[in-house]
């Protein structure tokens, strides 16, 4: 019995549902071309919104991105017109070294840019070219004088007449080759037309570089600097120990 009952309901509900489908088709005839059409016009409604918005999250994102590349291009702007540190050469005698690697460090916190070739040369290199390329191409040529460098017959010679040769193509006023003292010593004859700085100074702990004399030099290397377009020196004058007397008093 339930068997019939079901499909004798299926059967009158397909029968409704047509006749209701029917009668809707029929009542909304007159207006399937104006159901059409506003179906397209919302469709096209539709699409020009999504353009809109994909334009807008496009400008907006081209609008982040754009003071990143200015600061990009802005960086890479001061790195192409920074201009290079000054091209220090430093000409001594070996038994000076401790002291010349001193002052090394010194110009280097003055933001030139010394070569030392205990620093710079490389093993396998032929130091003798290394060091008369070097000569050709700095700005200026420290020449650092002492008992041993005065009287010693060697390379640091031949470093002294090259810079002479070099210096002697400059123009009149260049100042190409700087003598600085690093202890009590005599002027070569060839240098005696320079003025020269006196970085000696003598204290319980040493011969060390003076303050003072490094103030000079770095005012005449600043001068080279100007001269030939480098940075600015930034020297920076260092503290020092005080010293005390120890010793005990006489009894």
């Amino acid at each position: 019995m339930f068997p019939a009952i079901i499909a004798a309901v299926a059967f009158i509900g397909g029968v409704t549902s047509n006749l209701v489908a029917n009668y809707i088709q029929s009542r909304l005839e007159p207006y399937r071309r104006w159901v059409w059409a506003i179906f397209f016009f919302a469709l096209i409604v539709t699409i020009i919104a999504a353009i809109r918005e994909a334009l807008s999250s496009s400008d907006s994102t081209q609008k982040s991105l754009q003071p990143a590349e200015e600061s990009i291009s802005e960086e890479n702007q001061e790195k192409t017109t920074e201009k290079r540190r000054l091209r220090v050469f430093l000409c001594y005698a070996s038994e000076d070294k401790n002291m010349v690697s001193d002052l090394y460090m010194r110009l280097e916190l003055d933001r030139t840019e010394p070569w030392f070739d205990e620093k710079k040369l490389l093993p396998g290199q032929v130091w003798r070219e290394e060091i008369s390329r070097a000569v050709r191409n700095s700005d200026v040529v420290v020449v650092c004088l002492s008992k041993s460098a005065v009287t010693k017959e060697g390379y640091v010679q031949k470093e002294i007449k090259l810079a002479l040769d070099i210096a002697e193509k400059k123009p009149k006023d260049t100042i190409f080759i700087v003598p600085v003292k690093l202890e009590e010593c005599t002027i070569p004859k060839r240098l005696s037309h320079l003025h020269w700085v006196d970085l000696q100074e003598n204290s319980s702990y040493g011969r060390r570089l003076s303050e003072a004399g490094l103030s000079r030099l770095a005012g005449s290397l600043g001068a080279c600097a100007t001269a030939v377009g480098a940075q600015s020196l930034d020297h920076k004058v260092m503290p020092r120990i005080v010293e005390h007397d120890f010793s005990l008093p006489s009894l």
